[in-house]
């Protein structure tokens, strides 16, 4: 997936020495949500199905006339 994880390069040690590797990370992105036009939190997370944390929220709020949005 696109933007998921970045390469980083750094140095090891074990038994044999230092040596160059590199690994993938995760890359992580600002979730802000917002219910009726007002921040409820700020989350950082992987940028990947950001919208199911939002639609769950949507859906638990539905019943209390609550407008639920986000913003990444």
């Amino acid at each position: 997936m696109k933007n998921v994880a970045v390469e980083i390069v750094g140095d090891r040690f074990s038994e044999e020495g230092w040596s160059r590797i590199s690994v993938h990370v995760p890359s992580e992105t600002g979730l802000t949500i917002y219910v009726n036009h007002q921040e409820l939190v700020t989350i950082q997370c992987t940028p990947t199905k950001m919208e199911w944390s939002v639609l769950s929220l949507d859906s638990c709020t539905e019943r209390e006339s609550s407008q639920v949005s986000a913003k990444w």
